[in-house]
């Protein structure tokens, strides 16, 4: 019963972080939201191999619903962050204040697509799986079926190109790659791009550590480390404009990406291969 119980409890939690942005539409609530859409998501990629879904549960639909999500969590960024400036002039008091403002209006238009007809016929589809749950296979013995995609998407991940980056902050701490064909804004954007197949692969491999056996910690906390450092690079490019990172937190977390993109995910493909 693990992939009927890991859906159930991922639709429990989007639900419930849906229920709580619709109610205050503050930072904290969307980012809930946010990270319970990315473990539904991610759930259903890793046993897709063996549920049979309602159309309404694509990973398109999923993606898109994400999507709806992202612009209004930059802008929360890049609000904290300039908040947290020492001073402010009376220039970036008024950007504050009408970055504030758009932010308010982009909460309100996406608490309207929340409650849309497309958001409200996934959760229907959700629940109506949840209540008679269907499968390809016998669900009590999945691992044959299931660990092919998983080192498929893993070998994949190790493909990427961002691996090949070696980043150096500047003084004012934005990155630059070293030695390479990429400009500033493509290396952006694929560092940004492993940084989500990195989170995709690391909520699987919680869900894979419940049900086989192994010693998944050590994979975990490497996919963790790097996620975070590749977010302080995100938050680089989010903030660029409005409000330097620390340049600390760049320096760190570009020496930690240095450190760890030689072996990218160490042994986890050993690990799935042992399975």
């Amino acid at each position: 019963m693990a992939a009927h119980a890991a859906v159930a409890d991922a639709t429990r939690k989007l639900r419930r972080a849906r229920r709580r942005f619709l109610e205050r539409e503050d930072a904290e609530s969307l980012h809930s939201l946010r990270v319970a859409l990315r473990r539904l998501r991610a759930v259903l990629t890793l046993f897709r191999p063996i549920l049979v879904l309602p159309r309404r549960l694509g990973d398109r639909d999923l993606r898109r619903a994400g999507h709806d999500l992202a612009d209004l969590r930059d802008q929360d960024v890049a609000l904290e962050a300039m908040a947290a400036l020492p001073a402010l002039d009376d220039e970036a008091q008024h950007r504050l204040h009408r970055r504030t403002r758009r932010r308010e209006r982009e909460a309100h238009r996406v608490a309207g697509r929340l409650r849309g007809s497309r958001v409200r016929s996934m959760l229907r589809a959700l629940r109506r799986w949840d209540q008679s749950p269907a499968f390809s296979v016998d669900e009590d013995t999945p691992a044959p079926v299931l660990l092919p995609g998983m080192r498929s998407r893993v070998a994949a991940i190790e493909l990427h190109p961002a691996w090949c980056l070696t980043l150096q902050p500047d003084a004012a701490g934005t990155l630059h790659a070293l030695d390479t064909i990429y400009d500033d804004d493509t290396t952006a954007e694929l560092l940004h791009e492993l940084r989500r197949r990195l989170k995709q692969a690391r909520y699987q491999l919680e869900v894979m550590a419940r049900v086989f056996a192994g010693d998944w910690s050590p994979p975990l906390e490497r996919l963790r480390l790097l996620q975070e450092s590749l977010g302080v690079m995100q938050d680089v490019r989010v903030l660029g404009p409005l409000a330097a990172v620390p340049y600390d937190r760049v320096r760190v977390a570009s020496a930690a990406w240095d450190d760890l993109r030689g072996e990218r995910l160490g042994g986890l493909r050993e690990l799935l291969d042992g399975r």
